[in-house]
C-alpha cells in the first residue's frame, strides 16, 4: 500500500510519472504544479487501495480538532466523459495528532477521475472541491483525466499535446470541447487555430453524435452561420445522445443559451427540443434549475421526468429528487408534493443527526442544503397548510445556522406567518421582529407587523409610535467577534488584521467570475468605493481562483477595489460556500451584518448601514 502526503499550499514535482509515461517525451508533464489547497506526489492509479495523509499547519484546521470534531472525505467517482458521478463516498479521518489525519480509500477499476474534499461532521469545508486526474495500470491518463491539466495552463502553450495524448491513447474526440472551452475562458481562443480542429474532427471522428455536436460547437464560435445552421438541424433531430452528458459541451449550451434569471424571455425553441429528445442527459438536468425552461409546457416536463425515472437516472440521486420535488412545489400541485415530501423530509433529518455524514453521502455542498432542504420541507408543508409542522421543522432547522445569517431572515418570515395563520399573534410578532433584525429595511415587513399590532391592540396602542421604537433597538444587533489573529494580505503586499480599528468598517464581497451576479455586487461597491474610503471604511474582494486570473478580470471590468490573495484562509474562516457573500466588520472587530447571494435591496441596506 502507497502513502501519500497531503500538504496544504505546496509545489509538487511529477518527474516520477513523467519518466514512466510514453507521453512524456512531448514535455508535456516536464512542470511544475500548485493545486490551491493539497496535491499529492504523483497521480492516482485507478483500482488500487490508498492510505491518504492529510497534514496541515493551518490555524482553522488546529482550532477545529480543539473542538473533538469527526471529520470526513467526500470523494466522488466519474467515469470517462461522462460528468454525472458514478459513484459516491464518504470516509471518516483518523486523528493521529494536532494537524495530521488519515483515511484508507479504494480508487474504482473503472473510474477516469474524481474528486473530493475534507469536512467536519457540522459541515464546515476544511478543503474545497478538488479534482485530481487517475491513470491505469500502464501508467496511461483514464479518458477525461487530462482536462485537468488544461486549467493549469492558462497560456495554453501545450494544449496540442493533450490533445494529440488524448485522441491516439483514449480515442477521445470531445477532448476538442475542453480545448477550446479553456481558450475561451482564458481569451486565446486563435480562429485559424479552430478551423484546423474542425477540419481534424472532419476527418478523424467516426461517432456521428459527437461529430455532429462538435461541429455545432465549432461553428457556432466562427460565427459560421450557414455550417452552423445545418448542424443545428442535424443535432435538433438527434436523440438520447452520450456527447450531452460531457461537462464542457453543457458549458457550452450555457454559454449559447444563458439561464433566464428573471424567467422572462421565452425558451428557444430549438434548445427546448433538443432538451425533450434528451431527458436522460447531463444537459436536461441542468436545465432543471432554469426558470423558463421549468415554465415550458407541464405535460412535456412530466414526459421527460418519467423518461428519467424509467432510465433509473433519478435512483438514489437526491438533487434529480429535490429538482422534481421544487418543480411541483412551483407548480403548487400539492398531490406531488404530498408524494415527495416525505423523501425530502428524511434527508433534511439526517443533516440534522450528527453522524449524517456515515448515513447519507450524497450532499456535495453540506452548507447550502441545509438552507435548501429547509426552504423546501417548511414550504411544502405551508402549500399543505401544516403550518404547526412548517413552524416545528423551521425551529429545529434554524439552530443549524449562525444567528446573523442571512438564510434566517426568511425561516422567521415563514414562522411568523404560520403563527399568524393558527391564530398565534404574539409569537408572530416575535419572529417577525426577529427577521428584521437580520434585515431592518423591509418596508413590507414593517407594514405587516403594524397591522398585526393593529388588530391586536386596535383601541389601546399607539402601534406606529411603539414600532418604530422596537425596530431602532433593533437595528443595534451584533454580537459575532472576529478572531483578532485573522489578517487579510492584499495584492498591494499589504497586512490587514479584520480587528484594526483604525477602519469604521471594512467589507468583504466574495465572488466568482462566472458568477454573473457576483459581478452586479462588485459594480455597485466599485461605484461607491471612494465614498467608503471618505468615510473611514475600507472594501475587499475575494476569490477562491488563481491571483492572476482575479487580476485580468478586474482590470477588464475597470474595477479599482483591491483583492486578498490570501484568500483561501479567509474563506474558510467565514465558511464561504455561496457567491456573492458580503460581510461588514464593525471599527471593534463585531460582524455588523451578512449578506448572502445578490438582491438589489441589499444595496440600500449596505448603504444605510454604513451611513
Amino acid at each position: 500500500m502507497r502513502v501519500l502526503i497531503m500538504t496544504v499550499f505546496i509545489l509538487v514535482s511529477l518527474n516520477s510519472f513523467c519518466s514512466k509515461n510514453p507521453f512524456v517525451s512531448s514535455g508535456a508533464y516536464q512542470k511544475r504544479v500548485t493545486i490551491t489547497d493539497y496535491s499529492n506526489d504523483s497521480f492516482y492509479v485507478s483500482g488500487k487501495k490508498y492510505e491518504i495523509i492529510f497534514e496541515s499547519d493551518s490555524m482553522n484546521l488546529i482550532a477545529f480538532t480543539k473542538k473533538n470534531l469527526d471529520f470526513y472525505t467526500f470523494l466522488i467517482f466519474f467515469k470517462g466523459e461522462d460528468d454525472r458521478p458514478n459513484n459516491y463516498e464518504v470516509v471518516k479521518l483518523d486523528f493521529s495528532n494536532r494537524n495530521i489525519f488519515k483515511c484508507k480509500i479504494k480508487i474504482p477499476l473503472w473510474a477516469s477521475r474524481f474528486m473530493f474534499s475534507v469536512q467536519d461532521n457540522k459541515g464546515n469545508v476544511l478543503i474545497n472541491w478538488i479534482g485530481l486526474p487517475l491513470v491505469n495500470q500502464k501508467g496511461d491518463l483514464m479518458k477525461s483525466a487530462i482536462r485537468y491539466l488544461f486549467e493549469k495552463d492558462t497560456l495554453g502553450r501545450n494544449y496540442d499535446n493533450y490533445v494529440k495524448y488524448e485522441l491516439e491513447v483514449n480515442q477521445n474526440n470531445l477532448i476538442f470541447a475542453t480545448k477550446w472551452f479553456y481558450e475561451l475562458k482564458y481569451k486565446i481562443l486563435n480562429k485559424d487555430i479552430l478551423r484546423k480542429d474542425i477540419e481534424i474532427i472532419k476527418k478523424s471522428c467516426k461517432d456521428q453524435a459527437e461529430r455532429v455536436v462538435l461541429l455545432y460547437i465549432g461553428y457556432k464560435l466562427l460565427d459560421n452561420q450557414i455550417e452552423f445552421s445545418h448542424y443545428s438541424d442535424s443535432l435538433e433531430e438527434m436523440k438520447n445522445i452520450t456527447p450531452l452528458n460531457n461537462e464542457f459541451v453543457c458549458s457550452f449550451f450555457d454559454i449559447f443559451f444563458p439561464f433566464d434569471v428573471s424567467d422572462s424571455l421565452p425558451f428557444n425553441s430549438f434548445y427546448e427540443k433538443l432538451l425533450f429528445n434528451n431527458p436522460n442527459s447531463l444537459l436536461f438536468f441542468r436545465r432543471l434549475g432554469d426558470g423558463s425552461f421549468r415554465k415550458l409546457p407541464f405535460s412535456k416536463l412530466i414526459n421527460s421526468i418519467n423518461e428519467r425515472i424509467n432510465h433509473n437516472q433519478t435512483q438514489n440521486n437526491y438533487q434529480e429528487i429535490i429538482s422534481l420535488y421544487s418543480l411541483f412545489l412551483e407548480r403548487k400541485l400539492m398531490d406531488s408534493v404530498r408524494v415527495f415530501l416525505p423523501k425530502i423530509e428524511s434527508y433534511l433529518n439526517l443533516l440534522l443527526r450528527k453522524n449524517f455524514l456515515e448515513k447519507f453521502k450524497y450532499f456535495r455542498n453540506i452548507y447550502i442544503q441545509k438552507a435548501l432542504l429547509l426552504s423546501y420541507v417548511s414550504d411544502g408543508y405551508i402549500l399543505l397548510r401544516n403550518y404547526s409542522k412548517a413552524i416545528d421543522i423551521l425551529k429545529n432547522g434554524i439552530q443549524l445556522f449562525d444567528p446573523l445569517d442571512f438564510n434566517n431572515y426568511f425561516y422567521y418570515k415563514k414562522i411568523a406567518f404560520s403563527y399568524e395563520k393558527i391564530g398565534s399573534i404574539d409569537s408572530a410578532l416575535h419572529y417577525y421582529f426577529m427577521a428584521l433584525k437580520l434585515y431592518p429595511e423591509d418596508n413590507s415587513l414593517k407594514k405587516e407587523i403594524s397591522k398585526i399590532v393593529g388588530l391586536k391592540f386596535l383601541d389601546t396602542l399607539e402601534y406606529e409610535k411603539w414600532l418604530f421604537s422596537k425596530l431602532n433597538n433593533l437595528q443595534l444587533y451584533s454580537n459575532i467577534i472576529i478572531n483578532p489573529n485573522l489578517y487579510l494580505r492584499t495584492n498591494k503586499e499589504e497586512k490587514i488584521f479584520l480587528t484594526d480599528n483604525k477602519f469604521k468598517f471594512i467589507v468583504l464581497s466574495f465572488f466568482h467570475t462566472s458568477c454573473g451576479v457576483c459581478l452586479k455586487e462588485i459594480e455597485f461597491l466599485n461605484k461607491h468605493f471612494e465614498n467608503f474610503t471618505k468615510k473611514g471604511g475600507i472594501v475587499f474582494l475575494i476569490s477562491p481562483e488563481d491571483n492572476l486570473l482575479i487580476q485580468e478580470f478586474l482590470k477588464e471590468k475597470n474595477v479599482k477595489i483591491p483583492y486578498i490573495t490570501n484568500s483561501s484562509e479567509i474563506m474558510r474562516y467565514f465558511n464561504i460556500n455561496l457567491y456573492p457573500t458580503t460581510v461588514i466588520i464593525g471599527s471593534n472587530g463585531r460582524i455588523l451584518n451578512l449578506f448572502y447571494g445578490f438582491d438589489p435591496n441589499n444595496e440600500k441596506h449596505i448603504l444605510n448601514l454604513i451611513n
